[in-house]
Formats: structure tokens, sequence, C-alpha cells
């Protein structure tokens, strides 16, 4: 027969009520050491081979006994040298179940000296060749010595291992052996004694004193370790913890303290991290990212208050507690913090202890997995807590003072803020969240403020140009308007306390000569089209100045928006501002964007001469762009704006110049377009429906009010039919109305070179359900809905007529009050702001069964002839 052994862990600490499994495995030899089979075989572990051993060892468990089908197993045990007694409770073992765990009672396991393990074979059996036999014992680590009462704290150490870094630890070194014994009955035979060779042992770390620093329960880290001021940046904290192989831990805290020496109340919140950070978040507790917790139990989480000083539990769905072995693969599924709890937690911790349920999850002879009893499952992996943090804009302590990164906080560097986390280990349970006899760890992490650097955009646009000078004797309401758009952007990467955009920039203001450089000498702001505040911003103002030098009192956007032309005559001037914590624009967003949308009216006169006309000309103006917080250190410059402003501590500023274009010429244009969706894949017998775009824009210095579209291509019509307008058909602003005319009625003619006239035919009027000629976009579409060549469509008159002799198509496009879009006598506005809208009329379109002039519709497959009107 030969024997092993092994322990595990291999090294714990000179503690009390440390516990660790001998493995002692047995197996019949082979031949040809064996040649007739035994019927008994007996393992042995006892003070006779390992007295030191048992000595500081309490036998407390048979773990995870296996017992071979063919045998009976009894567990005996010593009080004395070689006075063996059966272990209640272990007499006779045969399986099933395979494996047995057996407690000893306390009130022997103090006396024993010796445990051994005899198998018999059943009835007419034996042990073959290669049968082993493993019995395992849980040892716990005494309170005082066997021999000395000697506490176990006191006990020297014996040997040296090698330590964190370079150095050596002072260690408590014992061994333990075991021997197996094999026999036959018949004939009678005895093989010789086994021992084990080497022996195992365990390294015991003494806790405090000499070179024994305790066990390491925690450890804390920040990714990232820095951020940049005011930008309510997140980092994320890390509390890795574990009983650092300590057993018997019956509760476990681990306390984000944020300060040394626990959570930070009010009085003392300027040592704690949370003067200058939020949390945020707890993230979930995973059998991913904690497999340990799989046998445990988080029996709470508490948020502290630093107002009140409480610590109180967090609630999901009810539950306060979360418990492993009766989890899901998710055991705490998360929780963000409330605005709240955000404002007044200053610490939270979390409560671990043994599952009641442990038993339920453990593999049968398994001996990896923590046993019943042994309280926060044992070991040195680390076992992750993850948080997330959000920098503050301002300090916790009185929620004025803005966190810098130049300023000191909880070290004694300007900038670097201190993190803490601690852990104790309780051998009992926490009472009041206080622990008698346990054991605790302190770490911590550093996190860095770096300085920002405030950027700013400021971009001017300014449409509808070059304009025209109206003829003389033109009213001035019919004079043109164009479109101003200022942006003034927060590029980051901070957050800023308030964006302002001002239109003109200063010199241009009253009190310069007739308002030089300023659009408000040539234009009147007639409209406040839209003012869109950045994200962040919770109040807006806009102040307007006016000719005389006064300005108004401050507008919301809904006020400065409503507006009218004639409250805006004699404004001169501009300016808007977006208070709070204004974003910044990141990936092409326009979340730090504030924009000011204007129209300005070309006027016959200037403001500063009204016995002048406006002349041909460019007329320049300058938006100025601020940001303003306490983190920016002041710069900008403004070289565009005819006197250079200074920016004001603390904010920077930039500028941009556009400028309008005025001719004395009157031109007027348009562009046309056509396009087909899709334009190919028109197969033969194929009659599906697609989208013909037909489209006009108007151009030139003067406005237009008024686009016609037309479309009656004889060789077109010939092959496709009309089949309604398209469910995309709308009118491109600032038209809002329409008319549709279809030319019915003609004679197509083929010619013999293959040409195609239309003769004849007459326009008609598409009119709606009410017998409006003039129709919106929607009234349009009802009147002209999706249909095939024998759909009908109303005309003026009341006739009908079918979409499959529709030869063409004409949409006249209109701008009128808004109230008067079916009134065909309504007065016509000019189209702007934009005035050169892309007007395009989506008509749905069909294959042709046959061509109107005969035959069918072809293809353009190689061999077949050509339309009319087509090559």
């Amino acid at each position: 027969v030969t024997v092993a052994k092994t322990i595990t862990p291999g090294q714990g600490y000179l503690t009390a009520g440390q516990q660790f499994i001998a493995q002692i495995p047995a197996t019949v030899a082979g031949f040809p050491a064996t040649t007739v089979n035994p019927t008994q075989v007996v393992v042995t572990d006892s003070d006779a081979l390992s007295a030191d051993w048992w000595d500081l060892y309490d036998a407390t468990q048979l773990t995870q006994l296996g017992i071979p089908g063919n045998a009976s197993l009894t567990v005996q045990y010593q009080t004395a040298p070689g006075v063996w007694t059966n272990l209640p409770g272990a007499i006779g073992l045969t399986a099933p179940p395979q494996y047995r765990t057996i407690d000893i009672p306390s009130s022997l396991s103090g006396s024993i000296t010796g445990l051994r393990f005899v198998y018999d074979a059943l009835s007419g059996q034996s042990f073959a060749p290669g049968s082993t036999f493993q019995p395992n014992i849980t040892f716990t680590t005494r309170a005082v010595t066997r021999s000395s009462s000697t506490p176990i704290g006191s006990v020297p150490t014996n040997a040296t291992i090698p330590g964190p870094g370079s150095g050596t630890t002072d260690v408590v070194q014992r061994a333990n052996c075991g021997s197996a014994d094999a026999s036959a009955t018949s004939p009678a035979l005895s093989a010789t004694t086994a021992n084990t060779s080497p022996c195992a042992g365990v390294n015991l770390v003494p806790l405090g004193g000499g070179s024994g620093t305790g066990p390491d329960l925690v450890d804390k880290s920040l990714n990232p370790i820095a951020l940049t001021e005011r930008t309510q940046a997140t980092a994320t904290g890390t509390l890795n913890w574990s009983t650092g192989g300590l057993t018997g831990i019956a509760q476990q805290y681990v306390t984000e303290t944020g300060a040394a020496g626990g959570p930070a109340t009010s009085a003392s919140l300027g040592t704690s991290f949370f003067n200058t950070f939020d949390l945020t978040r707890i993230a979930p507790i995973t059998k991913t990212s904690d497999p340990a917790i799989a046998y445990d139990t988080l029996a709470a989480v508490e948020l502290f208050n630093g107002q009140t000083g409480v610590w109180t539990p967090v609630t999901i769905s009810g539950a306060t507690s979360w418990d492993g072995p009766t989890s899901g693969s998710t055991v705490f599924p998360g929780y963000t913090l409330s605005a709240s709890e955000r404002s007044t937690t200053t610490g939270v911790r979390f409560l671990f202890e043994e599952s009641p349920n442990r038993a339920s999850v453990l593999t049968p002879g398994s001996l990896t997995q923590p046993a019943v009893g042994s309280g926060v499952t044992a070991t040195q992996n680390r076992r992750p807590i993850t948080l997330t943090f959000q920098l503050r804009d301002v300090l916790r302590s009185d929620g004025t003072t803005p966190v810098l990164y130049n300023d000191l906080y909880n070290t004694s560097t300007p900038g670097q803020i201190h993190n803490t986390v601690t852990s104790d280990a309780c051998l009992t349970d926490f009472v009041a969240g206080v622990c008698a006899d346990g054991f605790s760890t302190t770490d911590g992490a550093d996190i860095a403020l770096l300085n920002a650097t405030a950027t700013i955009t400021t971009t001017k646009t300014w449409s509808g140009g070059p304009i025209g000078v109206p003829p003389s004797g033109t009213p001035a309401a019919d004079y043109p308007s164009t479109r101003a758009t200022l942006d003034v952007t927060n590029n980051g990467p901070q957050l800023v306390n308030s964006i302002t955009a001002t239109e003109p920039s200063p010199g241009v203001l009253p009190g310069d000569a007739a308002f030089a450089g300023s659009a408000f000498d040539a234009f009147t702001l007639t409209d406040i089209a839209g003012v869109t505040a950045p994200q962040g911003a919770t109040a807006t103002e806009l102040i307007l100045t006016y000719a005389d030098g006064t300005t108004s009192s401050p507008y919301t956007i809904a006020q400065a928006t409503a507006l009218t032309a004639a409250d805006l005559v004699n404004v001169v001037g501009i300016s808007a501002t977006s208070t709070g914590r204004i974003q910044p624009t990141t990936s092409g967003n326009t979340n730090g964007r504030l924009r000011i949308v204007i129209d300005l009216q070309l006027r016959e006169t200037y403001r500063s001469d009204p016995a002048t006309a406006v002349a041909a000309g460019s007329v320049p103006n300058t938006l100025i762009g601020q940001l303003a917080d306490p983190s920016i250190e002041t710069a900008g410059t403004c070289a565009d704006s005819p006197v250079t402003p200074s920016p004001a501590p603390n904010t920077v500023i930039d500028c941009d110049s556009a400028a309008m274009q005025i001719t004395n010429t009157q031109t007027r244009t348009v562009t046309a377009a056509k396009s087909f969706a899709p334009d190919s894949q028109q197969y033969e017998n194929e009659s599906d429906t697609f989208t013909m775009n037909i489209a006009g824009t108007p151009g030139g210095t003067a406005r237009s009010n008024q686009v016609q579209l037309t479309d009656q291509s004889p060789a077109f019509f010939n092959a496709y039919s009309f089949a309604g307008l398209a469910s995309t058909f709308a009118i491109a602003s600032p038209a809002n109305r329409v008319m549709v005319e279809v030319l019915t009625g003609g004679t197509y003619a083929v010619a013999p070179d293959n040409s195609l006239t239309l003769t004849g035919g007459t326009w008609q009027t598409v009119v709606g359900t009410a017998g409006t000629a003039w129709k919106s976009a929607a009234q349009a579409r009802t009147a002209l809905p999706g249909g095939t060549a024998s759909s009908t469509a109303t005309l003026a008159g009341g006739g009908l007529v079918t979409y499959g002799a529709i030869q063409g198509v004409r949409f006249t496009y209109q701008r009128v009050a808004a109230a008067s879009v079916n009134d065909p006598a309504a007065a016509l506005l000019l189209f702007e702001n934009p005035a050169t809208p892309t007007l395009n009329a989506a008509v749905s379109i069909q294959r042709r069964t046959a061509l109107v002039t005969g035959g069918p519709v072809p293809t353009d497959l190689a061999g077949n002839s050509p339309a009319p009107g087509t090559t």
C-alpha cells in the first residue's frame, strides 16, 4: 500500500479558527508489490507521527469522505495513545451516498489526538491493486496549544518564508504525517506500514508584532487616475477585497469611507474624497465578476448620510439582502443613486456573510468549495466591488467653491485627492457595526485634477444674398429679407457657468459714428426666429439694445421669439446669455452650442442717415462670443471687431464676421432638376410604382413669390402612367401651398423618324374635396392619392380624369399667410429665409401595360425597337 498527503491552503494566519483540509489518499499497490488482494485498508493520522501538528490543531470535520462501492468505512479516534474508539455517526458507512461529510462534536474535537479510517471489504469481496481510499480531515487552529495552553498568537516562529518584495516573513511551521496499512484475512497477510514522505505542512503567519503584518483584506484603485476640472467626468473605483485567506469569518464589511477614520459628516467633509466627488452608481455583482459570491450572502448595502450621520440600507424591489446560492448569474443587480442620495452620501458599505443556503450548491466530493460553517468564503483571490464616482463642480462642504486643479483638498499636493477604503473581518457578528474580535485593513488611492483649457468657437452665417435694391417706389414692406444665424459653442473640455452671444460686437453700438460696421444701419430686425439654448442651461436671457442707447429688460426665449416686427423696429443689438452648467460639444453633437436666428430686412434708407438711400456695397457685421467659468484662464481676441474688446477675468472670447452683398441690379433665376428612385431595374412585364422627383430652385438678387414646375414629355407619358403623389410629397418652406394641374385630351402623333409629338390637350386644375385649387401638401396628397391607371382625380368644374389619361403635370408653388392657404385671392409673400428653397414634387409613376400609341412598352434589350420619341 502507498500513502500521500496534501494540505490546503498551505499558508494561513497564526490565530484561532483557521481551517485547513488534509487529504490522505492511500492506494493498494500494483503487482508485484501486491500478490494477494487485501480485504482491509487502514489510514491513520495521529500525534504518534505529528505531535507538533496536533499541538496546534483540532480535527473538526471529516470532509467529503469517499466510500468505495465495495467497502464499509468506520472512523475511529484516540484521546490517549493507541486507544481507539469508534466515532459516533461514522461506523459501518457504505455507499450510497458516495461522499459523506461528518462534523466531529465540539465536545470531542478538543481531546482527539488521532484519527484512523478503517476500510473493510464487503462480504466476498476484496480490494484490487489500484484501489484508492481518500480520507479528508478538516483541521482548525486551536486557541491555545494542547501541551502548554500557550495562546496560539504567542507561539514562537520557527521558520522563514519569502515575504512581500525581497524580504522574508517569520512563520510558525508545522508538518503533518500519515500512514496506511493493508491486510488480507485469507491467507492472513499484512503489508508493511506505509508512511507519507514527504509530510505535508502549513505555514502560519503571525498577526501583528515581529514580522507579522496581519491579513490584507482590501485594495483600492481608481481609474483613470486623473480628471479634468469642471468636467463632471467620472472615475471608476474598485474595492478589491477578500478574507485574506482567513477562515471562520462570520461577517465582513467592505466600506468606502472616502476618508481615514470613517465616512465624513458635515463637520469633517474637508478630509473626505466626497467633498469633491459624488457616488453615482454601484455596479452589479455577478458570479462571473465574483465567483465566491455563489457561496455567500450580501447581507446589506448601506449608504452613509453625511448630514445625519446614519447608515441607510439600500432597497431594490423590496430586497435589502442578496443571496448567492439562490440567485441567478447576477446576485446584486446594481444600484443608481438618486439625486437626493448623491447629495448626502459620503460613504457606502457592503456586509458579506456565509449563505445559509451554501450546502445546496456544494458539489459532492469537491474539496475546493468552502465548507458549510466555515464563514465568508476564505480566499486570497480578490473579489471586486465597482463604484462610479462623478467629479463635482463645487465643494460639497459649502456648495459654492469651485473644484479647481490648483487648490488643496485632503492631501498636501494641489489638485490631488485621496480616497480610502476599509475592510473589517469579524469572527463573530458585528454589534452596531463594531467587531469585538476581528481584523481590519485600510487602503487608498489618489486621483489628480488637471487644468482645463476652455476653447470657444463663434460662427456667424448670413444667408439670402446677394440682394438687389428694389426699384424706387417699392413699399418698404416688400424689401427683401435675409437671415443671420449666430452660433457660440463651448468646445470644452469642461462645462462652463455661462455662454454669451452678442450681435453686433462692441464698437458698433450707439455712441459710434452712424453705427459704422453694423448690420442694423442698413437692415431692420424683423424677427427673432429662434433661440436654442445649449445642454445644461438652466436659464437663458436675451437683452435688446435700442437705437437711443437704452436696453430692454431681460427676455426669456419664449418672450423674445414672440416679439413682432413692430416691437423690434428700433433694435440695433441683441445679446443672449445661457447660464447653468453648459455642456461641451463633443463627437460632432451640438450640446454646447447657443444659437440665435434673426431675420434682417433691407432698409430703404440708412438708420443713421434717413435721407440717404441704402446703396450697393458690402455690409460686414461681427458676432462676439464669450464663455465664463472659474476654471477659465482669461484669453481670447476679437480682431474682426472695430474695437478690440478685452476679455473679463475668467472668460474666453472669440469673434466671427459675415457680410451681406447689396447690388443695384435685380436678377431672377431658376434651376430645374429631375430624378427617379429607383432609376433602373425596370424589367419586362414589370409595372411596379416608382418615384419621379421634379424640382426647381429660385435664385438671383430679386426675390420670387412663385415657382412653377412642368413635366409634359410625350415620350415619357406615352410609356408611363401618372400614379398619384408619392407619400413623401411635401412643400419646402417658406412656400406653403401648391396648385396641381394635369394635361389631358391631347393627341400623340408618331412621325416617320420615330419622333413623337402631342397636339391639343388642356391643362385642368385638380381640386380637393372642398373644391379647393390651392392646397397644403397634405391636402394635395389627399386629392391625388397613390393609385393605378384606373384611379381618378377630381377637376375644377366637377369632372373626373383617370390617372392613365394624364399626359403631363404642373405644380405651382406660392407663399401666403398661414391662414390663407386655400384662398385663391390671398396676397403673395416673397420667398425669404430661405429665399432659394428647392421645391420638389414627388410623383408616383407606373409603367403602362402598353404604349398609348400602341404596342408593348419596350425595354432597352439589344434588338428591341426604340419607343416613339426615344432613340
